[in-house]
């Protein structure tokens, strides 16, 4: 049986105050380092790979026209799967089964280009030893949407009775469809702006989970090294014997859920940004957790504080903050351009 939920509204006043004893002020005003860990950085070309698994049905009725699979989003650009038959000089004029991948990116600028990689598998349903696999390489950019295998199969061995295939084609279709998995990683995109990287808490991440928070009720799978890193408080809560780190779940309560995931998109990604719309609540929290470094090194220009100030969640904050705050302004303001 899983231990049971334990709340923890006491228990972080008491983490803040254990990470207080045993932390100075003025080591207590070392920014702590708003990246993630290096041994559980994830790998920056997983974050922008898909594995697309198609079942391609009618595999007989499949001609010169072609068929496309469903649409995916990888790195904010639209891709799909398509596969043809071919009957021409560069398939030796015999009829090949094609497959290829498609960049549907609409941008006009004939600057823009994505470099990708690709694995394409063809399943073989009996034997998956006897995968039929390929793997290229191509830069897609504005008039070259394209790239695969015009030659990846012929067709008269894919769909010739059993008895006449060769030991390589058994095992391929199945009820007249055929599955085809196609890995895509964008490892580079130049000329487009990708989409900031958003993180779901409402599932494990891989190498990036490791605990769960209830905040308003629903669970949030986070990292505790993280959170450790950047706040002393949870360093103290997950790792100097409260009995909440052996505990499967943790309940923070007067959390708000919203405002709490804002907080660890702001600490999972180095590029994430402070805005008036944000800059109150997130200080509140940086405030009662004590990661008031990692909220601001995220300010970069005088600007940026003046506007945190007027923020009506900037009043109820601890005079302690209110003085850290002040300080970062005038080192911004002294710091040469």
């Amino acid at each position: 049986m899983a231990p049971a939920k334990r709340k923890a509204t006491t228990t972080v006043d008491a983490a803040r105050k254990e990470s207080r004893r045993s932390t100075s002020v003025a080591s207590e005003r070392i920014p702590h380092r708003n990246v993630l860990p290096a041994n559980i950085r994830p790998d920056p070309e997983a974050q922008h790979k898909q594995t697309i698994m198609w079942n391609c049905d009618n595999v007989s009725t499949i001609d010169d026209n072609g068929r496309n699979s469903p649409t995916y989003t990888i790195r904010g650009m639209k891709w799909y799967i398509r596969v043809r038959t071919e009957t021409s000089e560069r398939t030796q004029n015999e009829q090949q089964f094609s497959v290829y991948i498609y960049c549907l990116e609409k941008n006009n600028l004939d600057t823009w280009y994505a470099d990708v990689l690709s694995n394409v598998t063809l399943i073989n349903r009996r034997d998956t030893t006897k995968n039929k696999k390929e793997r290229f390489s191509y830069r897609f950019s504005h008039g070259l949407s394209n790239s695969g295998y015009a030659s990846f199969v012929k067709m008269s061995e894919l769909l010739a009775p059993e008895q006449a295939r060769t030991i390589i084609i058994i095992g391929y279709i199945l009820n007249n469809t055929i599955k085809i998995e196609v890995v895509i990683s964008v490892v580079k995109i130049h000329g487009l702006t990708p989409p900031a990287t958003v993180y779901d808490f409402t599932q494990p991440i891989e190498h990036l989970t490791d605990g769960i928070l209830i905040v308003g009720g629903k669970p949030v799978h986070i990292s505790k090294q993280i959170l450790a890193t950047n706040s002393p408080v949870f360093e103290a809560l997950f790792f100097r014997g409260f009995r909440e780190a052996k505990q499967e779940e943790i309940e923070l309560e007067e959390v708000d859920y919203d405002e709490f995931v804002e907080l660890l998109q702001t600490l999972y990604v180095p590029d994430k940004e402070i805005n008036p719309t944000n800059c109150g609540y997130l200080l509140k929290m940086a405030d009662r957790f004590q990661m008031k470094h990692s909220i601001l090194l995220k300010l970069q220009k005088p600007s940026d504080v003046v506007s945190l100030k007027n923020q009506r969640d900037y009043v109820p904050i601890s005079d302690t903050m209110k003085l850290i705050v002040t300080e970062h302004q005038l080192k911004l303001m002294n710091k040469k351009p």
